[in-house]
């Protein structure tokens, strides 16, 4: 399996499994790869995790707490922070290294031990193959803005399943399906793509494909909530 989202080649085999008939001009394929763009974007969006798939990224975060700009009497400078739990706002699924006293003068700060000064939470989150979302440091976090460094794999899974592929591909089928001609009905139904534009018969709402159509936004949902984040951050 991929470790990739679907691109246009997958969603011309996809289409053409159920029914369609596609001329893979220059314009088809650019319509279907954006087609693959938006249902991506749409499938991240509903779920809740941005990204889903993961992606090596290096974050800062604001300390964590009440104090919001203080006068540090020990360092002379703003400081916010207070708390012991940081929210990471999306899913984390590897560690590399997490420093905190991040600064411009000082761009390694403090690296700190997993294990030793914070965990990751919630408890034993890999075993049910879910990212982290928090971290929970040993004793309250103070610091400047953004001093908090987190390097790691961000993002909800690092291979899409089955099923999270197959719902892209039905997400995107369900942007195409008035675009393109239908084996089934001997024409063609609305393709607009720019400045063209045809006319086609057989894939509206009442046409051959629409209960194709109505399946498909079935099982894409049913796949939005198995994978909605429910995380509070």
């Amino acid at each position: 399996m991929s470790n990739t989202w679907p691109i246009a080649a997958d969603l011309q085999v996809f289409l053409q499994g159920s029914g369609f008939t596609i001329n893979m001009d220059e314009a088809a394929q650019f319509g279907l790869q954006r087609a693959m763009d938006s249902a991506v974007e749409q499938f991240e969006k509903d779920t809740g995790w941005l990204p889903f798939l993961g992606a090596p990224t290096t974050l800062l975060f604001d300390p964590p707490g009440p104090d919001k700009c203080g006068i540090s009497a020990y360092f002379g400078i703003n400081t916010v922070g207070g708390s012991r739990r940081l929210s990471l706002g999306l899913g984390l699924l590897t560690l590399t290294s997490l420093s905190v006293w991040i600064t411009p003068t000082d761009p390694v700060g403090e690296i700190l031990t997993l294990g030793q000064h914070f965990w990751l939470k919630p408890d034993n989150f890999a075993f049910y193959n879910k990212p982290a979302t928090s971290i929970e440091f040993a004793i309250p976090q103070y610091g400047p803005p953004q001093s908090i460094q987190v390097i790691g794999t961000f993002g909800r899974m690092l291979t899409p399943t089955a099923a999270v592929t197959q719902a892209v591909l039905t997400a995107a089928a369900i942007i195409c399906a008035p675009k393109f001609s239908v084996g089934v009905s001997s024409g063609l139904l609305d393709w607009k793509e720019g400045e063209q534009e045809e006319k086609y018969a057989g894939s509206g709402s009442s046409g051959p494909f629409a209960h194709e159509v109505a399946l498909w936004r079935k099982q894409y949902d049913a796949t939005v909530r198995a994978y909605r984040s429910t995380a509070i951050f």
